[in-house]
């Protein structure tokens, strides 16, 4: 269970502090965004002709096993930020080799997402300037994690699910600073994840109710079984040696470079933001879980939010076509369905679902977002309790 400490005994000074920490965490996120937007566009080209830089997935995992066993302790994975931690045993480069490590992974072309990374950098903060990580942490990663998905609403939501023992202080300079940190990266206009679009559907309340439980009762099946190859896949590769990781790293490269998967590379926002236009099938939410399963557990930096959405966007999309209902609907409904499935944030998930799908949905988004956590099962990627 998280603890939870008094907050420094100079009170008048934690509101510029929660402030300057929205400034840094807001300024370094947006660096890592058009670091990795840079990415994405540089693979598309290489795409089109030959991915060459597939070749450096076997390196990379070298790299970061390397920098592991080279390095002090630094937590790896979101889950590693609960409990109880001290900072005083991290590395105090933490910050730099999640962002570099995550740009790394992106470049070699792995599936993975950015919001891990964001939120373990911004974690790295605390650690450079030496504060108290049981007080000042969970607002510097709620901040994080704020300023990567772009909406500084969810800050009060995710602090609360994430560090069960946060105080009301601790929500309220989380906000504050979140507020700070989103508001400076959408000031230089960003892409944003998701293009505008209009929800709707003439479904009468029952079909509703009885469709929209069963496509969440299959979202959350479906999420069940990847959590829990998430961990056994993870147990093993920790047991494994360097040498064994850099062979399925190859194993993963020569899948990535046959020219039907090679879609499934790194995040692929690009393929997702406009709903409207969506292409998918059941074989698209197949294989990027898979993909993302053996990049998070092969032990690549980044994170599943990204990757988890666009395997959401395209199982709704499918699921709804397949009945003959509006697939955009389907797609919007599921965006953050899978997130909050591997999560079990339901409320964190529920603020995001509705600031894509707007307040008029208010009901069914808690819905499905209910009925998805309740067949996902206990395990929880971000909860050290129960996967590693």
């Amino acid at each position: 269970m998280q603890t939870t400490q008094h907050a420094p005994r100079n009170p008048y000074f934690n509101i510029p502090i929660s402030l300057f920490l929205g400034l840094v965490i807001g300024a370094l996120t947006l660096l890592f965004i058009y670091t990795l937007s840079a990415i994405d566009s540089y693979q598309g080209e290489l795409n089109a002709a030959v991915p060459y830089h597939l070749a450096l997935i076997p390196l990379v995992i070298v790299l970061i096993n390397l920098a592991k066993r080279n390095t002090l302790y630094f937590p790896f994975k979101v889950a590693d930020l609960r409990g109880e931690v001290s900072s005083h045993f991290w590395s105090p480069i933490m910050a730099p080799l999640h962002f570099i490590g995550t740009c790394l992974s992106h470049l070699s072309g792995v599936s993975v997402g950015r919001e891990g990374a964001a939120v373990m950098f911004s974690a790295g903060i605390v650690r450079l300037f030496r504060m108290s990580w049981l007080y000042w942490g969970p607002i510097a990663t709620t901040i994080g994690f704020s300023a990567v998905v772009g909406q500084y609403w969810v800050a009060p939501f995710f602090i609360s699910e994430m560090f069960d023992r946060s105080t009301l202080l601790q929500k309220i300079y989380a906000f504050m600073g979140s507020i700070v940190a989103v508001l400076l990266i959408q000031s230089f206009k960003p892409e944003s994840l998701f293009h505008a679009v209009s929800f709707t559907t003439d479904m009468g309340f029952f079909k509703k109710l009885v469709f929209f439980f069963l496509f969440a009762a299959c979202a959350g099946l479906i999420i069940r079984v990847y959590k829990k190859l998430y961990k056994v896949f993870s147990d093993y590769f920790k047991k494994s040696s360097m040498w064994f990781k850099v062979f399925v790293a190859f194993l993963l490269a020569v899948f990535l470079f046959t020219p039907e998967f090679r879609k499934f590379q790194s995040l692929g926002i690009l393929q997702i933001t406009n709903l409207e236009l969506l292409q998918s099938s059941f074989l698209d939410v197949a294989a990027k879980l898979f993909l993302t399963l053996i990049s998070t557990s092969l032990g690549f930096m980044g994170g599943e939010f990204i990757p988890l959405i666009y395997a959401g966007v395209h199982f709704g999309h499918s699921f709804f076509n397949s009945f003959g209902y509006s697939a955009v609907l389907g797609s919007g409904l599921a965006a953050y369905l899978f997130f909050a499935a591997g999560t079990r944030f339901k409320w964190t998930s529920y603020i995001l679902l509705l600031g894509l799908m707007g307040f008029g949905w208010w009901f069914w988004g808690y819905f499905v977002i209910s009925t998805a956590i309740s067949f996902s099962g206990p395990l929880s990627l971000y909860k050290k309790e129960t996967v590693n």
